[in-house]
């Protein structure tokens, strides 16, 4: 288990998506990607490590495609226990039917793109070592070339199965509306501005890690939420350390006039761009 995803900090767990098409993007899901399905029903909980779900699928009443110049979903990223995992997965993929984006080698990662079958954009990556993500105390994140050749090349002789049971939903980037609104709400739940991309892009951790959650204004400012019905992010969850911290939570974001709806042990919440969080302990 990464130590940044792991109490005491506050970190995503799971997301849950609307998709057109069940049958497809359980295909996707289970077959490309390696997740199992643990639970079934009106929903569809898939997992790494078949007992805590990682991605959560189902099929909205009268589904609409999501417009364009909203907010919501930017990319969800999955973070692999190791290099030659990513190189297992880049071989597994290069010659399916999948939507590849491409990669890059961020200094604190190194990061492969893709969609799924409903244009979600999915980020799967590995950390790098730590002791190289801050100099001077400030965090160095690049987009330089992903070593493709060297990734493959070590995954030459293994097979892609399925997922690593270790695998955890290392980030969230969303498309807002308003970076400072956002930044406010962040950090009133607790997470520290990592790194600033000047009138383009926030990034917020716990931990020191380089990034929990990003979210830039790259489809406009001002843009409205989807609509409802409209395929893609329904909500992601935040898993918080104690209940009394998740107590402390619910109070400030009513004391700030967030949406602040108690469900059993979850807070139900949305930042200022209209993505909804769970809260959970």
């Amino acid at each position: 288990m990464s130590k940044y995803h792991t109490h005491p900090l506050s970190y995503p767990v799971n997301l849950k998506l609307k998709v057109m098409d069940i049958d497809r993007s359980l295909k996707f899901y289970t077959e490309i990607l390696g997740l199992t399905v643990i639970e079934e029903g009106k929903e569809f909980k898939l997992s790494a490590d078949l007992k805590n779900p990682l991605v959560i699928l189902q099929s909205p009443e009268n589904p609409v495609i999501k417009p364009p110049h909203t907010t919501g979903l930017y990319h969800y990223a999955i973070k692999l226990p190791s290099r030659l995992d990513l190189g297992k997965f880049i071989n597994h993929v290069k010659d399916k039917e999948v939507e590849i984006v491409g990669g890059a080698n961020h200094g604190v990662s190194e990061a492969f793109y893709i969609e799924d079958n409903e244009g979600n954009g999915i980020e799967i990556y590995v950390d790098t070592d730590e002791k190289n993500w801050f100099v001077n105390g400030e965090l160095k994140m690049v987009t330089d070339p992903l070593d493709y050749k060297g990734l493959m090349n070590l995954a030459k002789n293994d097979k892609w199965e399925k997922i690593p049971e270790q695998t955890v939903l290392g980030h969230i980037h969303l498309h807002v509306d308003d970076l400072e609104k956002n930044a406010k709400f962040y950090e009133l739940l607790g997470f520290q501005k990592t790194l600033e991309l000047p009138n383009s892009a926030y990034f917020y951790s716990q931990g020191k890690y380089h990034h929990h959650i990003g979210f830039n204004v790259w489809n406009g400012r001002n843009i409205p939420a989807p609509p409802e019905n409209a395929i893609g992010l329904e909500y992601y969850t935040i898993k918080v350390s104690t209940e009394e911290k998740l107590m402390e939570l619910e109070r400030k974001l009513k004391e700030n006039d967030y949406l602040a709806e108690r469900k059993d042990e979850t807070i139900i919440t949305k930042d200022p761009s209209g993505s909804k969080i769970i809260l959970i302990i």
